[in-house]
């Protein structure tokens, strides 16, 4: 575990994952004494791998819509999260490839598009800043395709 220097003193290391999410929270709002911390894992397989690139490289938009719509249907059925309710919140992406991993921020996109599917569904209220303060992207390589979404609140 990472000794991490001037920690405050109403934060307790508890697991790794959540030390970094308790310093940003400190930073970004005065916490009371010893807070709790709520995470809920989501794992979904990539049914669609798209790069980053891709987009930017010019992709036709009717392609671009069926890869959403793609996405919207596989989340509506496979998102199984209770409502975050105490904001902001911190959302990190663990994007796992079975063959040639992309870069983090080529997975930037799909992420994107699971976090308009979170607002979508009602998991949480919105992804602007007030909502949404910290997003990070993990690349791997692994036995198969999926993202693992890890959603962690002070409650």
């Amino acid at each position: 575990m990472t000794n991490w220097p001037n920690l405050p003193d109403n934060c307790k290391i508890v697991s790794e994952i959540s030390t970094k999410a308790k310093i940003q929270s400190w930073k970004l709002k005065k916490l009371k004494a010893d807070p709790i911390y709520k995470e809920q894992v989501l794992i979904l397989d990539i049914i669609k791998k798209i790069s980053t690139n891709q987009i930017y490289s010019g992709i036709h938009w009717a392609k671009r819509k069926e890869i959403k719509d793609l996405y919207k249907d596989y989340c509506r059925f496979n998102i199984k999260l209770e409502k975050v309710v105490s904001y902001p919140a911190r959302l990190v992406y663990e994007f796992n490839f079975k063959r040639n991993p992309l870069d983090t921020l080529n997975c930037a996109y799909m992420a994107k598009m699971i976090e308009d599917c979170l607002v979508e569904f009602g998991i949480i209220e919105n992804d602007d800043p007030s909502h949404i303060f910290y997003s990070s992207i993990y690349s791997n390589k692994a036995e198969k395709d999926y993202v693992k979404i890890i959603i962690t609140e002070v409650v």
